[in-house]
């Protein structure tokens, strides 16, 4: 009986040795695992970090070029009215003008 008793305490130290091994296994690739991820998700934070940066800049960009183009915006308005105060001029200059030929040809006709 003491046989069977010390075969079964062997076992069990030996099955025990033997889950503190795999478990030991398990382990050191875990670690290294983890350790990989810790990496990659600090990568990911810089990535992130660089394009939240990137983002601002561009958004900031947007705006200036929104600016520059309203600015050219209302400077096309105001060269527009401009313009057409121009060419009323012209019209009114062109109708006086003719009006004075009208009538130095009515005189020449006249007299």
């Amino acid at each position: 009986m003491t046989y069977i008793l010390v075969t079964l305490i062997c076992a069990a130290v030996a099955y025990l040795a033997w889950i503190m091994i795999d478990y030991l296994a398990v382990e050191q690739d875990l670690l290294p695992a983890i350790e990989r991820r810790r990496g990659q998700a600090e990568k990911l934070s810089m990535e992130v970090e660089w394009e939240s940066d990137q983002k601002s800049k561009l958004h900031e960009k947007v705006q200036q070029i929104q600016r520059s183009v309203d600015d050219l915006q209302a400077r096309v308005n105001l060269a527009r009215k401009e313009l057409q105060t121009e060419q009323t001029l012209l019209r009114r200059v062109e109708l006086e003008v003719n009006r004075k030929e009208l009538k130095a040809r009515r005189k020449v006709a006249a007299g």
